[in-house]
């Protein structure tokens, strides 16, 4: 990876982290733009060169979300043993345990679920080409 992708790729996930925080506090429909650069301390143009919009973080951030997620799940798919010694070998077992899992992670996970969910919705009733489904084939 050359240096110039890895300082891409760490502005971008520096962006979607901050997106996050502030979907979580202020709710996506009342986030701006403006909160989101503010948050992440980068300039508004730094943050357009990389998302147009609102809908294009979400999206990215569904898809960071439920890529690792199913990389996660997939590896202890095709891992040895039974499904409890699979778990236990996970470096992250405490997803598997919600009464486990920290609360301020569970409620961001919720959140952020709870938009995706919204978005498909809404991209089915309106019959939107750009459906969210599609970005997570």
């Amino acid at each position: 990876m050359s240096p110039r992708t890895d300082i891409s790729e760490r502005r971008r996930n520096q962006i979607l982290d901050a997106a996050t925080t502030v979907f979580v506090r202020l709710g996506f429909q009342h986030a701006r733009m403006d909160d989101i650069v503010e948050e992440s301390g980068l300039s508004k143009g730094t943050l357009y060169w990389y998302f147009k919009s609102k809908e294009d973080i979400i999206n990215a951030i569904l898809r960071r979300l439920f890529t690792g997620e199913l990389e996660n799940l997939e590896s202890l798919l095709e891992a040895e043993g039974t499904v409890s010694e699979r778990i236990a070998g996970d470096p992250h077992p405490a997803r598997y345990r919600p009464g486990r899992v920290p609360t301020r992670q569970r409620e961001r996970s919720s959140h952020l679920s709870c938009l995706y969910v919204r978005r498909v919705n809404h991209s089915l009733v309106d019959g939107s080409s750009d459906s969210a489904v599609g970005h997570f084939e």
